[in-house]
């Protein structure tokens, strides 16, 4: 019976399973194994599945999973069989909670809480604190569980393991992102660079993709040269990104970036796919044009061997 949250035993607090990726990878999580059941009256272990794996080394995306069973008055799974007996007979017309969810439109969080960065300075020490029965008490008692809300994400590979699973279902053009209270289409929310026009795109980022190399520079900076050309005054010009090492120090998921980097750099012969959010801007530089996508933060790109 598939689990949308769970409470993880280090970060003290109930986490989706993209969230759990993203404290595994930054060090606020320590094991795929710490979580447990997110009701209040039940304490069965959960793994988070795939939580140490990169994107490219996935089948399936991050989920969780019940290693035992739950409480027999567990309040999830007496909350998941209601809503799901009601969705097999046809009552009212209601769906299955995994439905109802997905309909709902995913947020992209632009910059992450302040409580991720103080999480992960924290944990940044070595020491892991004691988890405290009390903090677990009162995040489970204040988590709603028959709830549905919008799941919010503050990277774009999150996004783009949606797109992908969407576009196998041929529902791009009804699911919805949702950015700074405006909902845009996943069709629309991913462009592919082979064949736009400059001129012709948005005004507002969107998440541009397709094949690129990616070469380490001096030191520890990479460039990333998309292999295919977007159009501009009759030129054909391939759009790059260029990541400072200071950029990756910076990340979030310091360590998935470096991991990445490093392996994709490596086999830069092969190209790799790149999803990247922002604008394509036009950049003169002694009468020659170029065209960069800059991005503060490494939230903002994702990177894939394979899709």
């Amino acid at each position: 019976m598939k689990v949308e949250q769970a409470y993880n035993l280090d970060s003290e607090e109930i986490v989706d399973a993209e969230l759990a990726y993203d404290y595994y990878w930054s060090g606020i999580i320590k094991n795929k194994k710490n979580f447990e059941c997110p009701a209040e009256n039940c304490a069965v272990q959960i793994t988070c599945a795939n939580l140490d794996k990169t994107r490219q080394d996935m089948k399936v995306d991050p989920y969780f999973k019940a290693v035992g069973e739950h409480e027999p008055d567990c309040n999830l799974i007496k909350e998941i069989l209601k809503n799901d007996l009601s969705s097999n007979s046809g009552i009212g017309g209601r769906k299955s909670r995994a439905k109802k969810q997905d309909e709902l439109p995913d947020v992209f969080g632009l910059s992450r809480p302040k409580s991720h960065l103080e999480k992960k300075q924290k944990f940044s020490t070595g020491i892991t604190p004691v988890t405290c029965k009390e903090n677990k008490r009162k995040s489970k008692s204040e988590t709603n569980i028959s709830n549905f809300q919008s799941s919010t994400y503050y990277a774009v590979r999150a996004f783009v393991s949606k797109y992908l699973r969407y576009k196998s279902l041929s529902l791009l053009g009804q699911r919805y992102v949702n950015i700074k209270g405006y909902n845009v289409s996943y069709k629309e929310m991913f462009v592919d660079i082979s064949g736009q026009n400059l001129n012709n795109i948005s005004k507002y980022p969107r998440v541009y993709f397709g094949k690129a190399v990616i070469v380490k520079r001096k030191e520890n900076d990479y460039a990333v040269s998309f292999e295919a050309s977007l159009s501009h005054n009759e030129e054909l010009i391939s759009p790059s990104i260029y990541i400072a090492e200071s950029l990756i120090n910076g990340a979030f998921t310091k360590k998935l970036s470096e991991e990445k980097f490093k392996i994709l750099s490596q086999k830069n012969h092969l190209g790799s796919w790149v999803f990247v959010y922002g604008i394509p801007k036009v950049k003169l530089v002694k009468g020659n044009s170029y065209i960069n996508i800059n991005i503060s933060n490494l939230d903002y790109l994702d990177l894939r061997e394979k899709i």
